[in-house]
This record gives structure tokens, C-alpha cells and sequence, in this order.
């Protein structure tokens, strides 16, 4: 018996150790759920990314090319959303969601929201409160 056959092929754990195609589609579907648990992480990053599919970063990179997207690019304009649907319902400091989505730093967070967004996550935080109440109106203790 060939060793190095046998370890590709025979399942670990009931489950195949290396996927028949590393490269379709259900490879990507599997890495943007991925990512989507792991937002939280400060150290999530292609290269964690790629390490934990074993894959390539290249073939990384190359999954992400069809989207007009790289993988890093994806991955904070994805926090970026968890940050802003945060800020419009959540009363927590703006840095406290900054680093619940995986930002290590307020000022990098803030901006790159300005960034994407055109305002600050303060701005933002206090035109969805007054777009919510109406402008004039309570004034909220977490604005």
C-alpha cells in the first residue's frame, strides 16, 4: 500500500480529509460562511482564511476574482455591515462594536466607514436615531 495515496484518501472523522474539488463552488460557499463566523476575529485574514481550507493563497485570491473583490476587501466591507446595522440599533459605544466585528483600532474603523458610508459612525448612529424618532423629537440617552 502506498502511504502517501492512503492519507489523501482515507477519511478522517467520517470526513474526506481533502475536498474531491478545492476548487468549485462549493469551496467558496464554505469560506464566505467561514468568514461570516469568524468576523469577530481581529486575526481573521486571507492568510488564516487559506490556512484553515488548505488551500493556497493564490487559489484564495483566485476564488475571489470573479467577484471583482479580493478576500481582505470582502472581509471588512463585511464587518463594516455588522458595524452598521450594530450602530443603528445597538445603544454600545461605537468602539465597543468596532472591536465586537473585529476592528483593533477606532480610529482604522472610523474611517473606513467614512470611507464606505460618506459619514461618521457617530453621524451615522445620530441620523438613524433622528430618522427614527423625527427630528425635534426625545432625545436618547445612548446617542
Amino acid at each position: 500500500m502506498n502511504w502517501n495515496t492512503a492519507s489523501q484518501t482515507t477519511p478522517v472523522h467520517g470526513t474526506p480529509s481533502c475536498p474531491a474539488d478545492p476548487s468549485g463552488p462549493d469551496l467558496l460557499h464554505r469560506i464566505d460562511a467561514y468568514i461570516d463566523r469568524n468576523l469577530s476575529d481581529p486575526q481573521l485574514s486571507p492568510r488564516t482564511v487559506a490556512a484553515d481550507h488548505h488551500v493556497s493563497l493564490r487559489m484564495l485570491y483566485a476564488l475571489f476574482d470573479a467577484r471583482d473583490m479580493s478576500v481582505a476587501a470582502s472581509i471588512r466591507r463585511r464587518r463594516l455591515e455588522r458595524c452598521r446595522a450594530d450602530l443603528a440599533r445597538s445603544p454600545l459605544p461605537v468602539h465597543v462594536i468596532a472591536a465586537r466585528w473585529g476592528f483593533t483600532s477606532s480610529t482604522v474603523f472610523s474611517r473606513a466607514f467614512r470611507e464606505v458610508y460618506g459619514t461618521s459612525p457617530t453621524a451615522f448612529r445620530r441620523a438613524m436615531y433622528d430618522g427614527a424618532r423625527g427630528v425635534g423629537g426625545h432625545s436618547a440617552s445612548w446617542v
